[in-house]
């Protein structure tokens, strides 16, 4: 065996061509035992929770008929203001603010429900403000409630275009619950529960 590790072959040690033979066969084994994992993911956007469905409220403008400066007017709107209340409002109440133009020496608006969804407690009254006034009404039930405007007023003595606003939106019911015949009446919600 000495023997075979001291031959040459054209000068070269026969142990160094095996050693480079062996060496070279380990690199390529090297390369075909090598292994790519793949690794997948998809990228998303971010979870954002829908929007809450309050519902909608329409309000048409309105075009009251001309009046003398200093004279009193009145008109009653039938339908003037809608509320689809969404599934989301339960238990919301409407709010109603008024901004009269200062043309007017006296502005009121009274509201008053006409038809509400079937099982709601919301009572048939209408309610006025007067002025930079607001009012707010517990709505309980999902569906469609229809409002009558009255709006009644009298002119200064300026005169000129007036215009004033009415804004509507859907809040958070202020109105405390209240006692019913020994039950305790959560605004909004339909729900009794123990006084």
């Amino acid at each position: 065996m000495k023997r075979l590790f001291m031959k040459r072959w054209l000068g070269i040690p026969f142990f160094g061509i095996i050693l480079s033979v062996v060496m070279a066969g380990a690199i390529l084994a090297a390369t075909w035992l090598t292994v790519t994992q793949t690794i997948t993911q998809e990228i998303e956007e971010p979870y954002v929770p829908p929007e809450e469905d309050y519902g909608s409220i329409t309000a048409l403008d309105l075009d009251l008929s001309k009046v003398d400066k200093n004279s009193s007017f009145s008109r009653t709107l039938t339908g003037a203001v809608v509320v689809e209340l969404g599934p989301d409002g339960e238990g919301k109440a409407l709010a109603m603010v008024c901004n009269p133009d200062p043309k007017y020496t006296l502005f009121d608006v009274t509201i008053t429900l006409k038809e509400r969804p079937e099982g709601s407690e919301v009572p048939f009254y209408g309610l006025g403000i007067t002025g930079g006034a607001g009012i707010s009404i517990d709505l309980d039930q999902r569906g469609t409630y229809i409002f009558d405007l009255k709006i009644a007023g009298k002119a200064g003595s300026e005169t000129g275009t007036a215009e004033s606003t009415i804004i509507y939106t859907l809040e958070d019911s202020t109105t405390p619950p209240r006692e019913v015949k020994g039950c305790l009446l959560l605004p909004g919600t339909g729900f009794r529960g123990e006084g």
